[in-house]
Protein backbone atom coordinates (compact mmCIF):
# COMPACT_ATOMS: atom_id res chain seq x y z
CA UNK A 1 0.00 0.00 0.00
CA UNK A 2 1.08 3.53 -0.67
CA UNK A 3 -0.59 6.44 1.02
CA UNK A 4 -1.46 9.36 -1.21
CA UNK A 5 1.53 11.64 -1.55
CA UNK A 6 3.96 9.10 -0.09
CA UNK A 7 6.79 7.32 -1.86
CA UNK A 8 7.26 4.59 0.76
CA UNK A 9 5.17 1.43 0.99
CA UNK A 10 3.24 0.22 4.03
CA UNK A 11 2.97 -3.54 4.42
CA UNK A 12 -0.23 -4.17 6.42
CA UNK A 13 -1.18 -7.18 8.52
CA UNK A 14 -4.40 -7.61 6.53
CA UNK A 15 -6.63 -6.12 3.87
CA UNK A 16 -10.41 -6.61 3.78
CA UNK A 17 -12.54 -5.65 0.78
CA UNK A 18 -16.32 -5.39 1.27
CA UNK A 19 -18.53 -5.83 -1.80
CA UNK A 20 -22.22 -6.52 -2.44
CA UNK A 21 -21.49 -10.26 -2.56
CA UNK A 22 -19.51 -10.42 0.68
CA UNK A 23 -16.06 -9.75 2.04
CA UNK A 24 -12.66 -10.86 0.80
CA UNK A 25 -9.88 -10.87 3.37
CA UNK A 26 -6.14 -11.37 3.06
CA UNK A 27 -4.27 -11.98 6.29
CA UNK A 28 -0.66 -11.62 5.23
CA UNK A 29 0.81 -12.64 8.58
CA UNK A 30 -1.13 -15.92 8.83
CA UNK A 31 -0.47 -16.70 5.16
CA UNK A 32 3.27 -16.22 5.59
CA UNK A 33 3.46 -18.40 8.72
CA UNK A 34 1.39 -21.13 7.03
CA UNK A 35 3.73 -21.07 4.01
CA UNK A 36 6.88 -21.08 6.19
CA UNK A 37 6.18 -23.55 9.04
CA UNK A 38 9.89 -24.23 9.59
CA UNK A 39 11.02 -20.61 9.60
CA UNK A 40 13.66 -19.80 12.16
CA UNK A 41 13.06 -17.18 14.82
CA UNK A 42 15.33 -14.81 12.88
CA UNK A 43 13.31 -15.31 9.67
CA UNK A 44 10.06 -14.73 11.56
CA UNK A 45 11.44 -11.57 13.15
CA UNK A 46 12.68 -10.29 9.77
CA UNK A 47 9.25 -10.84 8.20
CA UNK A 48 7.36 -9.23 11.08
CA UNK A 49 9.74 -6.25 11.16
CA UNK A 50 8.55 -5.29 7.67
CA UNK A 51 4.84 -5.53 8.50
CA UNK A 52 2.79 -2.87 10.21
CA UNK A 53 0.16 -3.90 12.73
CA UNK A 54 -2.40 -2.11 10.57
CA UNK A 55 -5.55 -3.51 8.96
CA UNK A 56 -6.92 -1.81 5.86
CA UNK A 57 -10.63 -2.01 5.03
CA UNK A 58 -12.11 -0.96 1.70
CA UNK A 59 -15.84 -0.77 1.04
CA UNK A 60 -16.47 -0.95 -2.70
CA UNK A 61 -20.18 -0.27 -2.17
CA UNK A 62 -19.78 3.07 -0.36
CA UNK A 63 -16.21 3.96 -1.36
CA UNK A 64 -15.09 4.21 2.27
CA UNK A 65 -11.48 3.41 3.18
CA UNK A 66 -10.29 2.76 6.73
CA UNK A 67 -7.01 1.93 8.41
CA UNK A 68 -7.12 0.53 11.94
CA UNK A 69 -4.59 -0.64 14.45
CA UNK A 70 -4.87 -4.21 15.74
CA UNK A 71 -6.60 -3.33 19.04
CA UNK A 72 -9.45 -1.42 17.38
CA UNK A 73 -9.74 -3.95 14.54
CA UNK A 74 -9.98 -6.92 16.92
CA UNK A 75 -12.57 -5.20 19.13
CA UNK A 76 -14.78 -4.48 16.09
CA UNK A 77 -14.48 -7.96 14.60
CA UNK A 78 -15.56 -9.84 17.75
Amino acid sequence: MRLEGSTSAIYPASISVFEETGVSRRDYVQEWFAAHPKATREEQDAFLAGRRNINFLFNRVTGEKLAMDARLYNSLMV
